[in-house]
């Protein structure tokens, strides 16, 4: 298994609220639902098999890692550093050479498993779009082969608003 909090850099990981929220929340329903039934399989006779240690020590392990993010992560102010240029916690809205325009909230790898259109720092178009500002031309060198695209906005997910919800900069 392969360890999100340690493996892609020494530095405090950084979450959005939202990832926070739901990191905590998959914490919270291993401690309090997952482990005790694995706990109660393990208990009983006709159900415990080498499988129901195998799921409870992942499990644990899960919780151990999730405990320790929370414990250790940055939380994204909800003001930008610098208004101008794309940072960690960002919803960025990028133009294709071919005219489509996709939106993506950049996140730190632990918050990647969360789903929607997350991409983390670390892949190819979280590279060439950190740091960068509005207006900027990026070349993305993916594995598929590079392309170009224009950044368009980067706009802060408002903490009070709803999920997916962005303060326009």
């Amino acid at each position: 298994m392969t360890d999100l909090f340690h493996a892609e850099t020494t530095a405090k990981p950084i979450l959005t609220r939202e990832g926070r929220r739901a990191l905590a929340a998959r914490a919270d329903r291993l401690r309090d639902v997952t482990l005790p039934q694995l706990l109660a399989l393990r208990g009983d006779p006709d159900e415990h098999d080498a499988s129901v240690d195998d799921d409870h020590q992942r499990a644990t392990q899960e919780l151990s890692r999730l405990s320790a993010l929370l414990v250790h992560a940055r939380t994204v102010e909800s003001t930008p550093d610098d208004p101008r240029v794309v940072e960690v916690g960002e919803a960025v809205t990028v133009a294709l050479a071919d005219g489509r325009v996709e939106r993506y909230l950049l996140v730190d790898a632990p918050e990647a498993t969360l789903g929607g259109m997350r991409v983390t720092a670390g892949s190819p178009l979280g590279q060439a779009v950190l740091g960068r500002q509005i207006g900027d031309q990026v070349e993305v060198r993916a594995p598929g082969g590079s392309y170009r695209c224009r950044v368009l906005s980067a706009e802060r997910p408002d903490p009070t608003a709803g999920a997916g919800e962005v303060s326009q900069r």
